[in-house]
């Protein structure tokens, strides 16, 4: 372990004209100040309660795939929060974090987010190095563009991710 919780290594993904870090750190992804929090689940397990009490019945199921954005206002530490779902636990893959690793860094480009912290709810049946290294896969692969014979495209357009830490409960 480094210093104030954060592991010993470091993606740096370089893009044709950026450059995005992926970092990994040890806490709780919701006590994080970001842009965009993802907190992914799995369809069966509890949301913590500060984040269902931001819910109506049914509003999140943790479907695969399943994406719901909320706005904390100050009963979290993010300014957004995605919920994405992971589907049920019994069919997970490095590739379903992969995905959600995608999902979060694409609405990060909607929202402009330059700044996004992705952690998971559960305890994944995974080694923590993997899951991260599957995160960081999805967030690659998800912040993709291929611009190459596109020209004057609006700043909206051509925005890119910064920084996306990895949060690992252990």
């Amino acid at each position: 372990m480094g210093q104030s919780g954060t592991t010993n290594f470091k993606f740096v993904i370089h893009f044709q004209r950026s450059k995005m870090d992926i970092s990994v750190k040890t806490g709780d992804v919701l006590s994080a100040s970001s842009e965009l929090t993802m907190l992914a689940s799995f369809e069966d397990s509890a949301l913590p309660a500060n984040v269902a009490a931001l819910l109506e019945p049914n509003d999140f199921r943790g479907r695969a795939k399943e994406t719901l954005l909320l706005y904390p206002r100050g009963a979290l530490a993010p300014r957004r929060l995605l919920l994405v779902g992971l589907g049920k636990r019994e069919a997970f893959t490095p590739e379903t974090l992969r995905q959600a690793g995608a999902l979060a860094v694409q609405k990060a480009r909607e929202l402009q987010a330059p700044d996004v912290a992705v952690g998971v709810q559960d305890e994944l049946p995974l080694p923590a190095d993997a899951a991260a290294q599957a995160f960081a896969e999805g967030i690659e692969l998800g912040a993709y563009r291929y611009w190459r014979y596109r020209t004057e495209l609006p700043a909206e357009q051509t925005f890119q991710v910064k920084r996306v830490t990895v949060f690992s409960k252990a």
